[in-house]
């Protein structure tokens, strides 16, 4: 991972994400973007000429690169050696975000989970949930509630398709670079024969990979709460990072469909890293 993209609105909840950017950022001798997107909303439906929109627009824009600069500064305070630049794009965040990760080819893109302004429906209705749904790069959000520290223990939930016996390269790089554990994770609904030859051969083919901290390790939890077993079993591994991918019209995308669940995976207070199948 070269490329780090972190998307900011200058909230507490995007600084809070900050710090695992820049940790990733300097652990990776990566180059972090840091990006923000303005836009003008006229006021109740409110007509205003063009001159006075022309005005407002370069208002917004005066604003975005007042906070930007002050931003750098604090950035370059503490990590003078960082290869750091941004960016500020007038549009809607989401599509700005994603068009501008793809045209620097990010390798991540990094950001909190509740912006300036958002309600309490907080995560899964902002902007990130759309990131998450709509973008081909890995995605880390960070909520508000968990507490910061370096990353030394990954943990990916896998649903059993033999697809996922290849992992991530991302993730393989990434627990490489940061010399952190990798624990792959199943969560068992019901014991099935064809699950547990699955199982078999998970532990065959994930058994050849040597990280830099030793093997990868495997583990199978039985329990009808997919994401009641994720956090309880997180907080038993003692999981920096929960990670894992999303397969289009896969059990993984029914799973991020449901509003309940998602609220309930917050509840773990873990940054979440997702990665996408290829399409």
């Amino acid at each position: 991972m070269r490329t780090l993209v972190f998307a900011t609105d200058f909230s507490d909840s995007a600084n809070h994400a900050l710090q695992y950017a820049l940790f990733l950022a300097e652990k990776l001798r990566a180059r972090l973007l840091v990006f923000h997107a303005y836009h003008y909303a006229s006021q109740g439906g409110m007509y205003l000429s063009g001159e006075l929109v022309a005005d407002a627009q370069e208002q917004a824009l005066r604003t975005a690169e007042t906070r930007m600069n002050a931003l750098l500064r604090r950035i370059r305070q503490s990590f003078p050696s960082l290869q750091l630049s941004s960016v500020l794009r007038q549009g809607l965040p989401v599509e700005e975000l994603l068009a501008y990760a793809k045209r620097v080819q990010a390798d991540l893109i990094i950001m909190g989970t509740r912006g300036e302004g958002a309600d309490k429906e907080g995560f899964w209705g902002s902007v990130s949930a759309a990131v998450i749904e709509r973008a081909d790069h890995p995605v880390l959000t960070v909520p508000p509630s968990a507490s910061y520290k370096p990353i030394e223990r990954l943990l990916y939930a896998t649903n059993f398709e033999e697809k996922e016996l290849s992992l991530p390269p991302q993730l393989i790089a990434l627990a490489n670079a940061l010399k952190a554990r990798l624990c792959v994770l199943h969560v068992q609904q019901q014991t099935e024969k064809r699950q547990e030859a699955l199982k078999a051969l998970f532990e065959k083919e994930l058994g050849k990979i040597e990280l830099a901290s030793g093997k990868i390790e495997f583990e199978v939890v039985q329990e009808s709460d997919i994401s009641q077993a994720l956090i309880r079993f997180s907080a038993e591994y003692g999981a920096d990072l929960l990670c894992m991918t999303t397969h289009h019209h896969s059990f993984w995308e029914r799973l991020f469909r449901k509003p309940i669940t998602h609220e309930t995976l917050q509840e773990a207070a873990l940054p979440m890293l997702i990665f996408h199948e290829q399409r």
